[in-house]
Protein backbone atom coordinates (compact mmCIF):
# COMPACT_ATOMS: atom_id res chain seq x y z
CA UNK A 1 0.00 0.00 0.00
CA UNK A 2 1.13 3.60 -1.17
CA UNK A 3 0.07 6.68 0.48
CA UNK A 4 0.39 9.96 -1.30
CA UNK A 5 0.48 13.43 -0.31
CA UNK A 6 0.47 12.92 3.45
CA UNK A 7 1.64 16.30 4.32
CA UNK A 8 -1.05 17.86 2.75
CA UNK A 9 -4.47 15.12 2.77
CA UNK A 10 -5.15 11.80 5.63
CA UNK A 11 -6.37 9.64 3.12
CA UNK A 12 -5.17 9.29 -0.24
CA UNK A 13 -3.60 6.05 -0.80
CA UNK A 14 -2.83 3.49 -4.39
CA UNK A 15 -5.47 0.50 -4.44
CA UNK A 16 -2.44 -1.52 -5.89
CA UNK A 17 -0.41 -3.56 -4.48
CA UNK A 18 -2.33 -6.25 -3.03
CA UNK A 19 -2.23 -9.99 -4.34
CA UNK A 20 -4.69 -12.05 -5.89
CA UNK A 21 -5.68 -15.70 -5.70
CA UNK A 22 -4.41 -16.62 -9.45
CA UNK A 23 -0.41 -15.18 -8.45
CA UNK A 24 -0.82 -11.61 -10.05
CA UNK A 25 -0.52 -8.12 -8.28
CA UNK A 26 -2.98 -5.23 -8.64
CA UNK A 27 -1.24 -2.76 -10.98
CA UNK A 28 -0.09 0.04 -8.79
CA UNK A 29 -0.36 3.87 -10.06
CA UNK A 30 -4.10 3.09 -12.11
CA UNK A 31 -6.36 3.78 -8.99
CA UNK A 32 -6.22 6.16 -6.06
CA UNK A 33 -8.40 6.43 -2.98
CA UNK A 34 -8.96 9.57 -1.33
CA UNK A 35 -11.08 11.92 1.57
CA UNK A 36 -12.06 15.42 0.08
CA UNK A 37 -8.93 17.04 -1.24
CA UNK A 38 -9.36 20.50 -0.27
CA UNK A 39 -5.58 21.96 0.06
CA UNK A 40 -3.28 20.56 -2.22
CA UNK A 41 -0.96 22.93 -3.90
CA UNK A 42 0.42 23.66 -7.64
CA UNK A 43 3.17 21.08 -6.60
CA UNK A 44 1.01 18.54 -5.13
CA UNK A 45 -1.23 18.57 -7.97
CA UNK A 46 1.89 17.89 -10.69
CA UNK A 47 2.43 15.23 -8.43
CA UNK A 48 -0.57 13.66 -9.17
CA UNK A 49 0.11 14.54 -12.87
CA UNK A 50 3.18 12.83 -12.59
CA UNK A 51 2.15 9.45 -11.21
CA UNK A 52 -0.18 9.72 -14.47
CA UNK A 53 -3.76 10.54 -13.06
CA UNK A 54 -5.78 11.76 -15.39
CA UNK A 55 -9.50 11.34 -14.15
CA UNK A 56 -11.00 12.17 -10.62
CA UNK A 57 -14.00 11.06 -9.82
CA UNK A 58 -16.06 12.76 -6.82
CA UNK A 59 -18.61 10.36 -5.17
CA UNK A 60 -20.39 12.83 -3.24
CA UNK A 61 -23.96 13.67 -2.74
CA UNK A 62 -24.60 17.06 -4.36
CA UNK A 63 -24.90 18.75 -0.90
CA UNK A 64 -21.46 17.78 0.20
CA UNK A 65 -20.18 18.87 -3.03
CA UNK A 66 -21.44 22.58 -2.76
CA UNK A 67 -20.58 22.37 1.50
CA UNK A 68 -16.92 21.13 0.18
CA UNK A 69 -15.63 22.23 -3.52
CA UNK A 70 -12.56 19.99 -3.92
CA UNK A 71 -9.30 21.60 -5.58
CA UNK A 72 -9.55 20.05 -8.68
CA UNK A 73 -12.38 22.06 -9.89
CA UNK A 74 -9.98 25.29 -10.15
CA UNK A 75 -8.24 23.23 -12.55
CA UNK A 76 -7.94 21.99 -15.71
CA UNK A 77 -5.26 19.44 -15.30
CA UNK A 78 -8.16 16.51 -15.17
CA UNK A 79 -11.45 15.54 -16.17
CA UNK A 80 -13.51 15.82 -13.30
CA UNK A 81 -16.59 13.19 -13.02
CA UNK A 82 -19.31 13.77 -10.62
CA UNK A 83 -20.79 10.28 -9.58
CA UNK A 84 -23.03 10.92 -6.51
CA UNK A 85 -24.05 8.33 -4.54
CA UNK A 86 -26.29 9.51 -2.18
CA UNK A 87 -26.56 6.24 0.13
CA UNK A 88 -24.14 6.79 3.30
CA UNK A 89 -23.82 10.70 2.72
CA UNK A 90 -25.92 10.57 6.50
CA UNK A 91 -24.65 8.67 9.21
CA UNK A 92 -26.71 5.58 9.63
CA UNK A 93 -28.51 5.01 12.85
CA UNK A 94 -27.17 2.34 14.73
CA UNK A 95 -23.68 0.30 14.16
CA UNK A 96 -25.86 -2.57 13.16
CA UNK A 97 -26.65 -0.64 10.08
CA UNK A 98 -23.61 0.32 9.07
CA UNK A 99 -23.53 -3.06 6.77
CA UNK A 100 -26.85 -2.25 5.78
CA UNK A 101 -26.13 1.08 4.72
CA UNK A 102 -23.04 -0.15 2.67
CA UNK A 103 -25.22 -2.64 1.17
CA UNK A 104 -27.80 -0.06 -0.04
CA UNK A 105 -25.18 1.78 -2.06
CA UNK A 106 -25.34 -1.16 -4.85
CA UNK A 107 -28.94 -0.09 -5.69
CA UNK A 108 -27.31 3.18 -6.77
CA UNK A 109 -26.75 1.19 -10.40
CA UNK A 110 -26.73 3.75 -12.96
CA UNK A 111 -23.38 5.60 -11.16
CA UNK A 112 -21.61 2.65 -10.25
CA UNK A 113 -22.02 1.05 -13.77
CA UNK A 114 -20.33 4.12 -15.15
CA UNK A 115 -17.76 3.77 -12.57
CA UNK A 116 -16.78 0.46 -13.31
CA UNK A 117 -17.05 1.61 -17.26
CA UNK A 118 -14.56 4.26 -16.12
CA UNK A 119 -12.24 2.00 -14.67
CA UNK A 120 -12.54 -0.49 -17.51
CA UNK A 121 -11.04 2.32 -20.04
CA UNK A 122 -7.45 1.74 -20.99
CA UNK A 123 -6.11 5.18 -20.77
CA UNK A 124 -8.01 5.89 -17.44
CA UNK A 125 -6.25 6.17 -14.62
CA UNK A 126 -8.51 7.99 -11.59
CA UNK A 127 -8.39 9.15 -8.09
CA UNK A 128 -11.64 9.15 -6.30
CA UNK A 129 -12.99 10.26 -3.29
CA UNK A 130 -16.45 10.60 -1.16
CA UNK A 131 -15.84 12.33 2.11
CA UNK A 132 -13.74 10.94 4.24
CA UNK A 133 -13.02 8.20 2.08
CA UNK A 134 -13.72 5.52 3.88
CA UNK A 135 -17.74 4.18 3.22
CA UNK A 136 -18.51 5.19 -0.04
CA UNK A 137 -14.99 5.31 -1.35
CA UNK A 138 -14.45 1.90 0.86
CA UNK A 139 -17.29 -0.26 -0.79
CA UNK A 140 -16.58 0.68 -4.61
CA UNK A 141 -12.88 0.09 -3.66
CA UNK A 142 -13.93 -3.16 -1.78
CA UNK A 143 -15.59 -3.96 -4.89
CA UNK A 144 -13.12 -3.28 -7.46
CA UNK A 145 -10.46 -5.53 -5.34
CA UNK A 146 -13.10 -8.81 -5.45
CA UNK A 147 -13.37 -8.44 -8.95
CA UNK A 148 -9.48 -8.71 -9.46
CA UNK A 149 -9.50 -12.08 -7.10
CA UNK A 150 -8.09 -9.86 -3.91
CA UNK A 151 -8.36 -11.91 -0.74
CA UNK A 152 -11.06 -11.33 2.06
CA UNK A 153 -8.64 -10.71 4.24
CA UNK A 154 -6.81 -7.94 2.10
CA UNK A 155 -10.33 -6.34 1.30
CA UNK A 156 -10.73 -5.55 4.75
CA UNK A 157 -7.72 -4.81 5.56
CA UNK A 158 -7.58 -1.99 3.39
CA UNK A 159 -10.94 -0.57 4.72
CA UNK A 160 -9.60 -0.50 8.05
CA UNK A 161 -6.68 1.71 7.07
CA UNK A 162 -8.94 4.74 6.61
CA UNK A 163 -9.26 4.34 10.69
CA UNK A 164 -5.51 4.72 10.80
CA UNK A 165 -5.28 7.56 8.49
CA UNK A 166 -7.94 9.23 9.46
CA UNK A 167 -8.06 8.91 13.46
CA UNK A 168 -6.76 12.72 13.84
CA UNK A 169 -10.48 13.69 12.10
CA UNK A 170 -12.44 11.33 14.02
CA UNK A 171 -11.30 11.77 16.89
CA UNK A 172 -12.00 15.69 16.29
CA UNK A 173 -15.20 14.95 15.32
CA UNK A 174 -16.03 12.58 18.35
CA UNK A 175 -15.34 15.81 20.55
CA UNK A 176 -18.39 16.91 18.78
CA UNK A 177 -21.06 13.67 19.18
CA UNK A 178 -21.90 11.16 21.34
CA UNK A 179 -19.93 7.88 21.81
CA UNK A 180 -22.34 6.02 19.83
CA UNK A 181 -22.02 8.37 17.26
CA UNK A 182 -17.99 8.34 16.93
CA UNK A 183 -18.72 4.37 17.23
CA UNK A 184 -20.54 4.18 14.44
CA UNK A 185 -18.59 6.72 11.64
CA UNK A 186 -15.07 4.60 13.00
CA UNK A 187 -14.35 1.52 10.04
CA UNK A 188 -14.57 -1.74 12.02
CA UNK A 189 -13.49 -5.17 10.83
CA UNK A 190 -16.89 -6.47 11.45
CA UNK A 191 -18.55 -3.67 9.30
CA UNK A 192 -16.83 -4.69 6.09
CA UNK A 193 -17.09 -8.46 7.20
CA UNK A 194 -20.86 -8.16 7.58
CA UNK A 195 -21.24 -6.51 3.96
CA UNK A 196 -19.30 -8.77 2.00
CA UNK A 197 -21.47 -11.54 3.80
CA UNK A 198 -24.61 -9.77 2.95
CA UNK A 199 -22.99 -9.04 -0.64
CA UNK A 200 -22.13 -12.35 -0.81
CA UNK A 201 -26.04 -13.92 0.14
CA UNK A 202 -27.79 -11.29 -2.27
CA UNK A 203 -25.67 -11.89 -5.16
CA UNK A 204 -23.31 -15.04 -4.95
CA UNK A 205 -20.66 -13.34 -6.93
CA UNK A 206 -19.05 -10.00 -7.86
CA UNK A 207 -19.64 -10.67 -12.47
CA UNK A 208 -23.63 -11.30 -11.13
CA UNK A 209 -23.79 -7.97 -9.37
CA UNK A 210 -22.23 -6.38 -12.32
CA UNK A 211 -23.81 -7.87 -14.90
CA UNK A 212 -27.02 -6.73 -13.13
CA UNK A 213 -26.26 -3.29 -13.56
CA UNK A 214 -24.78 -3.06 -17.05
CA UNK A 215 -21.23 -4.04 -16.78
CA UNK A 216 -20.21 -6.46 -19.56
CA UNK A 217 -17.56 -9.74 -19.92
CA UNK A 218 -15.39 -7.07 -22.04
CA UNK A 219 -15.49 -4.88 -19.30
CA UNK A 220 -14.67 -6.91 -16.78
CA UNK A 221 -12.04 -8.82 -19.04
CA UNK A 222 -10.42 -4.94 -19.87
CA UNK A 223 -10.45 -3.77 -16.07
CA UNK A 224 -8.77 -7.00 -15.36
CA UNK A 225 -6.39 -6.88 -17.85
CA UNK A 226 -5.47 -3.23 -17.22
CA UNK A 227 -4.91 -3.64 -13.48
CA UNK A 228 -3.62 -7.26 -13.02
CA UNK A 229 0.14 -8.07 -12.94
Amino acid sequence: MRRYLPHAIENMRDVGGYPTSNNQTVAYRQIIRSNVPLNLTKTDIQHLKEIGINTIVDLRAEAEYLRKKPVFEDTKEFEVIHLPIQQGSEIPPSLEAVPLSYLSMLEEKENISKFFKLIAEPNRRVLFFCNAGKDRTGVFTALLLMLLGVKDEDIIADYLLSAIYMRRILLEFGKTTDANTYSIITPRIENMEKFMELFKEKYNSIENYLFSIGITEENIRNIRSKLLV
